[in-house]
Order: C-alpha cells, then sequence, then structure tokens
C-alpha cells in the first residue's frame, strides 16, 4: 500500500462536485449509549452532504476546535469540500470543546472513539451523506486507522492519516516512568486484576494517564489505553484497511 505525504490528498476525493446550497457552520450533536455526542459541522457554498464530507478526529484528550482541526476545516471549505469534525465524549455527556480536565475521574476508553466514529459516519450516512472520507490526527488518526481496519463502512471512500500515533502500539514501560515518574508495569498488572475480577470501576488513585499526572483513573480506562495484548499498532493497520485509498502524512 502506498503512502502520500501530502494534505491536499484529502481534498481530491472529493472535488468537482455540483452545487447546490449555501455554505454553512454549525454545531451538531447524536446519542450514543446515553450521552450527547457533539461535532462542528461545515458545509461549503453550494454543497450539501450529498456531495460528499470528511470526517475528521482530534487528537489525545483534545478537541474538535484546536487550532490545527479548525485550519483543517477552513482548507477544505475554501477548496468546496464539506467537514464534520468530531469531539470525542471521554464518557462526559455533551463535552464541551475544550482540552480534557485532568482532574476528573477518568473512566473513558481508548476504543470508545472507535464507536464515535462509527455514530458519527451513522448520522452523516441518515444526514445524506455517500461518500465519507475518513481523517484524524495523532491518536485520533490511530483511532482512525483501526476503526477503518476493522469496521469499515461502504460509504467511506478513503482514509487519510495525519502524524498518526500508535506506530508501536502500547506505551513502553521507560516512557511512562520518564512522564510520570513511576514504572507502568506494576500499575497495569494491577488494573489488570481488577478487570479479570469484574472491578473495572476501581479507581487507580494519583496515578498518570497519557498527559495526566496524578489523577484518578477506572482499572478498564488504564487497561485500554496501556495493555500492550489489546492495543494494534498502526502501521500494521494499514494493510487491512479495504478502502480505495489509505493514505497518511
Amino acid at each position: 500500500m502506498k503512502l502520500i505525504s501530502k494534505t491536499f490528498l484529502l481534498v481530491t476525493a472529493l472535488a468537482a462536485l455540483p452545487f447546490s446550497a449555501k455554505a454553512a457552520d454549525k454545531d451538531v450533536q447524536t446519542a450514543l449509549n446515553g450521552l450527547t455526542l457533539n461535532a462542528h459541522l461545515s458545509l461549503a457554498e453550494g454543497k450539501t452532504l450529498a456531495d460528499g464530507v470528511v470526517l475528521i478526529t482530534h487528537g489525545t484528550l483534545a478537541h474538535n476546535k484546536m487550532e490545527i482541526t479548525k485550519a483543517l476545516q477552513e482548507a477544505l471549505k475554501e477548496r468546496e469540500v464539506n467537514s464534520l469534525a468530531i469531539n470525542l465524549s471521554f464518557s462526559i455527556n455533551d463535552r464541551k470543546s475544550a482540552m480534557l480536565d485532568c482532574a476528573i475521574d477518568h473512566k473513558h476508553k481508548h476504543t470508545d472513539a472507535m464507536n464515535e466514529i462509527a455514530a458519527w459516519v451513522g448520522w452523516l450516512k441518515k444526514s445524506g451523506a455517500s461518500r465519507i472520507v475518513l481523517a484524524g490526527h495523532s491518536r485520533g488518526g490511530y483511532q482512525t486507522a483501526w476503526y477503518a481496519a476493522e469496521r469499515m463502512d461502504p460509504a467511506i471512500t478513503h482514509v487519510a492519516l495525519i502524524a498518526p500515533g500508535g506506530s508501536s502500539g502500547a506505551p513502553g514501560n521507560a516512557g511512562y516512568t520518564r512522564t510520570h515518574g513511576q514504572p507502568l508495569n506494576p500499575l497495569l498488572e494491577k488494573a489488570k486484576r481488577y478487570v479479570a475480577d469484574g472491578k473495572g470501576n476501581e479507581l487507580l488513585k494519583k496515578v498518570g494517564l497519557l498527559y495526566c499526572k496524578d489523577t484518578n483513573v477506572s482499572a478498564a480506562s488504564f487497561v485500554s489505553y496501556y495493555d500492550p495484548a489489546a492495543l494494534k499498532n498502526t502501521k500494521a493497520l494499514l494493510p487491512m484497511i479495504k478502502s480505495p485509498a489509505a493514505k497518511t502524512t
């Protein structure tokens, strides 16, 4: 599979399509498992969702209106391409567009993103989209690749990964120790025991999770982000993506 390092490839999959509506930007919502999910829809001038759309997933503990995502939506609109930037919930109902507060009790899972991507693909299809390009940045690229490899929808025509994370699967013990000042493996084994005993909601207190230090994390959440037996490798996922093209920058 050929990897092409040009961001404009996001655009070419949807360019040169007929006009039919006025340009519009608005926040939209859908529901999943009792949570209200948020996204920002950007319609190019003269376009509707029937003309195609790029679904964008943001990076680690971030949000859908961070600078890189806003710039991407603006660039796509200038090139007459629709886009939907989703705001991952991190298990928070109606989560706002802001960096995730490290002080919360973290109960979200790495794999939740795939379920939310699927929910938004369904929303787009119900709203009239039949041609969807999946795009993801950083960890969002990793999660997009995982979704595309295992749950590809017929409406998805292309996949674009922008500086995707997860190239080596789970973070290593040394990296965790450098960031959080304590070894990963004892915490991971403890969390896995809780999960095996049906206590996945049990909180590990004052531990590190991703960028967050000294926070509270459920055992199931911790395992989902750090267990090498469960996490996929982004590079290994690429050959599994059955779409016309899988491209990364």
